[in-house]
């Protein structure tokens, strides 16, 4: 696929694609085992500034311009089929704005939006993580399960790590929703049941302020991350939604 923003996809010229947008910190690999999931979904992992063979580039300032860009930079491609868009924890948030860009800018939206782990844009406030020093951002990073041991256990990938997350954090540390607006676009809030960064499950059911179409719940067995624990079960109800659009 000829774009800096997609990586680690499985396409196999499906109708119907789904773009993912992972948490801070992390990089489009995290949806990299999706594919295999998906016969008739072409899964589209998106990948932010700073990570992998982007490493070299600067991450954007916020999420408005970050999601400004990736459309810009990749509306033909969004225009080829229909597609739906998929974020996990602040990915959601990103994913919001990205379809509310598209819908002002080129009035286009996605067939269906999945959000994961995030509370609803009015609702939403990160934790100042940025300002951390190595030593507490480390301890915060693996107290919430952000990565896996193996990278905590390696100073080379903590040096490569640190800087995206820093950056990351801080863009969503400085988010404020602008200007709500309502898509035309069915969402799906999916979270697990045993996830203590949101502490208040009820307020997911906002989500539905920021449609005009259907809004649904999804709940699954898990904590922040249940999204790896429960893939199987995840792909099914991806499956079935985006076969109803």
């Amino acid at each position: 696929m000829n774009t800096k923003w997609i990586a680690h996809e499985t396409d196999q010229g499906q109708d119907l694609a789904l773009y993912c947008f992972a948490h801070a910190g992390a990089t489009a690999a995290y949806f990299a085992k999706w594919g295999a999931k998906f016969e008739n979904i072409a899964i589209l992992p998106v990948q932010f500034p700073m990570r992998e063979k982007r490493i070299r580039e600067k991450m954007l300032d916020s999420i408005q311009e970050l999601v400004k860009s990736f459309v810009d930079e990749n509306i033909t491609m969004l225009k080829e089929r229909k597609f739906g868009f998929l974020g996990h924890c602040s990915g959601s948030i990103v994913a919001y704005e990205a379809a509310k860009y598209a819908k002002e800018a080129y009035g286009i939206e996605p067939e269906i939006m999945f959000v994961s782990s995030c509370y609803a844009p009015d609702d939403y406030s990160a934790p100042a993580l940025s300002s951390l020093d190595d030593e507490d951002l480390l301890n915060v990073i693996k107290d919430a399960g952000y990565v896996t041991q193996e990278l905590l256990d390696n100073p080379f990938m903590f040096e490569y790590f640190a800087p995206i997350a820093r950056k990351d954090f801080y863009i969503q540390e400085n988010y404020k929703n602008e200007a709500t607006q309502k898509l035309n676009t069915p969402i799906v809030a999916m979270y697990g049941n045993k996830d203590t960064a949101l502490e208040n499950k009820d307020a997911i059911h906002n989500w539905k302020n920021y449609t005009t179409s259907d809004f649904t719940i999804e709940e699954f067995e898990g904590s922040h991350f249940y999204l790896e624990k429960e893939l199987d079960k995840v792909a099914v109800t991806i499956d079935r939604k985006m076969m109803e659009v």
